[in-house]
């Protein structure tokens, strides 16, 4: 099943080479479709292990094995994907192509348990997203993207090789994670390789001091690929992939410095959130922000926190996501994201203003709705093994209220604005269900913590 899951996406976008324009969009959806369907599926199925060697020398080959976490985060990524197909209308078959490859490289990543295919999976993630921004004609902002994940990657290129040199029980070269292990290291060595997987996981993530190019990114790029971007948890899965497993004395030692720095990360994104004019730039660092509190759940080696990060994972694809699928419609009827331009929006639009003020309510985790439950979690365990770093969180997380109320009041409230936002039937119906979704699984959070 989780080939499928993994080659099947590469037979669509070969397909969609040989489409015509108009019949892309209906192709769009049922390939994503069939994606999640095969996804939802993985999870009653007993078929989640998949191996086969490519080269002997190395041990090197697509292994394939999926937790619950794997398969969870590949389904949040894989819905997001199926929305954003139904969502967005303005595209031809290179855009459904590149969206099919990068379907293709999240599963890859997600389920595979060779090191060296994991990375090869990270890069070509890349090539989609900077094509996309390349025909946008964002060069410049293409140019940083890559060379920002590329050098990330060059380091936990060699981390990946020297820990295959080493690994358990071989006398090759071995690829397989089953076998990877540090015991035998010294603490030199551990630190080392964990600052190879750290640079590269919280360049992607974005983590300060490696987040610059994600502000201009999110805000710049088009809006499919912000999507994408905040659904494909690819840095914290790495986190947990790599970093919690291998090098969970490394983290002990070095735990205030990292704690620190993801820290930094959701202040200093929250600070300048709270003076951001355009509403594409507000949203990129709100979830920069959001990322930094999850990595202070993943990085505090406390389980309640842990299972609070991966919860939070999948409330941040789900509502930062939506936020960036607002925006569509927010251009496509001002072709402004600049928030003094957008002010009473609320009283021409008040069945859009409903929907965005649940979103919004969500992004600041009011209880009962899905950020609250992860975010409460992060910070109890926060409470529980680092206090001092939980309530400066904590503060944070006031401070995120205060900005994003902020934003609502400028955007939808004030002076009467006869501007009206037009969205279709569909964009409609997923913004509501979307809504559905915040207010269900925070609700009802075992749906998914029974799961992690």
């Amino acid at each position: 099943m989780l080939s499928y899951l993994v080659f099947l996406p590469l037979l669509f976008a070969i397909f969609a080479y040989f489409l015509n324009d108009k019949s892309v969009k209906i192709n769009a959806v049922i390939f994503s479709l069939i994606i999640v369907i095969l996804n939802i599926y993985a999870f009653i199925s007993n078929d989640l292990r998949f191996a086969y060697t490519l080269i002997n020398t190395i041990n090197f080959g697509i292994i394939l094995d999926a937790n619950n976490i794997a398969l969870l985060l590949a389904l949040v990524a894989n819905f997001m994907l199926f929305i954003s197909m139904c969502f967005f209308d303005d595209y031809k078959k290179d855009f459904l192509i590149c969206a099919m490859i990068l379907s293709s490289c999240m599963n890859g990543l997600f389920f595979t348990n060779d090191a060296l295919l994991f990375y090869i999976f990270w890069e070509v993630s890349l090539l989609p997203l900077l094509y996309l921004m390349l025909k946008h004609n964002q060069a410049v902002l293409a140019k940083r993207f890559f060379i920002f994940a590329f050098l990330g990657s060059i380091l936990m290129l060699l981390s990946i090789i020297y820990l295959a040199l080493n690994s358990f029980n071989s006398s090759i070269m071995n690829f397989n994670m089953a076998y990877f292990s540090t015991s035998s290291f010294t603490m030199k060595e551990k630190t080392l390789l964990f600052l190879g997987f750290f640079l590269a996981f919280i360049i992607k993530a974005p983590i300060f001091p490696m987040h610059s190019w994600a502000i201009k990114t999110y805000d710049k790029a088009p809006n499919f690929v912000s999507v994408m971007l905040v659904a494909f948890k690819m840095a914290p899965f790495g986190f947990l992939k790599f970093l919690v497993p291998l090098f969970a004395d490394v983290i002990a030692q070095y735990h205030n410095i990292i704690l620190s720095l993801c820290l930094i990360s959701a202040l200093y994104a929250a600070l300048l959130a709270a003076s951001a004019k355009n509403y594409k730039e507000l949203c990129a660092l709100s979830s920069i922000s959001h990322i930094g509190i999850l990595s202070l759940g993943v990085f505090s080696l406390n389980q309640i926190a842990i299972t609070g990060a991966v919860f939070y994972m999948i409330a941040h694809a789900i509502v930062s996501g939506a936020m960036f699928l607002f925006a569509d419609i927010i251009y496509k009827n001002t072709k402004t994201y600049e928030l003094d331009k957008l002010k009473g929006l609320a009283f021409a639009n008040p069945k859009l203003s409903l929907v965005f003020g649940i979103l919004l309510f969500s992004s600041i985790s009011l209880p009962l709705t899905i950020n609250f439950v992860g975010e409460f979690m992060v910070l109890y365990g926060l409470f529980e093994n680092a206090r001092i770093y939980g309530i400066i969180a904590t503060f944070i997380v006031v401070l995120g209220a205060i900005y994003m109320l902020k934003m609502f009041r400028e955007c939808f409230l004030g002076q009467d604005n006869k501007l009206i936002l037009k969205a279709n039937l569909y964009q409609k119906i997923i913004l509501g269900f979307l809504c559905f979704l915040c207010v269900l699984l925070g609700v009802v959070p075992n749906l998914i913590l029974e799961l992690i």
